[in-house]
């Protein structure tokens, strides 16, 4: 190998290089641009403004998120991750994140009895503990055509022991994150 100038390199020098197909991969960090929780025991009650999301069976209780996707038009996805921080309460019980069609759902206007339905679950996750960040794979199948628009999940239990979430109310380090790797 020579420089510009025809000079040989002055020792031998290893280079190692490592290829992909369809080049270099992008990760982002999402953080939520609304999430809320609605209750059955409270069903016109709306939680948008509150520092916690409640996730149980008894009563029902869902967390919605929503993520502002727009920017990742046309990016083919490799891979997604939901972080999540609990807060006041763990639980013994496991957590389902689901697609949630219907993205029309405001932070301040969500409540028991007009929160859109629940769709296919693409991730898991629990038990949990208190104060604690959980890193939930999602199936990348089921996100297919969300890059460029909005993407609403939906947290769900069928445990009867609750579990509390930060929401974004909570500070920007404690709120709901999508983690997303694109491929370039």
């Amino acid at each position: 190998m020579k420089d510009v100038a025809g000079n040989a390199l002055a020792a031998d020098r290893t280079w190692t290089f490592a290829t992909t197909a369809g080049g270099a991969s992008q990760t982002v960090n999402i953080s939520a641009t609304a999430d809320s929780y609605v209750s059955g025991g409270v069903p016109t009650t709306n939680f948008g403004t509150s520092a916690m999301l409640g996730v149980d069976n008894s009563p029902v209780e869902v967390a919605y998120l929503k993520f502002d996707l727009s920017a990742y038009a046309g990016r083919t996805l490799e891979s997604a991750t939901l972080q999540l921080r609990s807060a006041g309460s763990g639980s013994t019980g496991s957590q389902n994140v689901k697609l949630v069609a219907v993205d029309t759902w405001t932070e301040t206007g969500i409540t028991f009895n007009n929160r859109p339905a629940l769709g296919t679950s693409i991730g898991t996750f629990g038990p949990t503990a208190t104060n604690t960040t959980y890193n939930v794979p999602l199936a990348v199948s089921g996100l297919v055509g969300e890059p460029g628009g909005q993407l609403s999940l939906g947290l769900d239990s069928s445990s009867s022991d609750g579990l509390d979430l930060n929401s974004k109310e909570a500070g920007s380090t404690l709120a709901p994150t999508l983690v997303l790797t694109f491929r370039q």
